[in-house]
């Protein structure tokens, strides 16, 4: 099993605070919910799904820099298609 990795925020922090929605209903009663999470340094409210893309693009890229070492590629810069 692979281990775990923390998400980073945009600034570098991996501390983050869940975040709650309050809800109330007119008859009475209330409730609170999911409200998703914020970052604990910089305060950017965060989504959680491009966190994890992010971190995946970053495992393959990582992956891909090892196996042109390991073959002996280097890689060519990306260059802009021409219009």
């Amino acid at each position: 099993m692979q281990d775990w990795k923390n998400l980073k925020c945009d600034c570098g922090s991996e501390q983050f605070i869940q975040m709650i929605t309050l809800r109330f209903h007119p008859t009475g009663g209330s409730s609170q919910g999911p409200g998703g999470e914020q970052c604990g340094l910089c305060g950017k409210v965060v989504n959680r799904v491009d966190l994890l893309n992010r971190a995946k693009l970053e495992q393959k890229k990582a992956e891909l820099k090892a196996l042109q070492e390991e073959v002996g590629v280097t890689p060519k810069p990306a260059t802009s298609s021409p219009s």
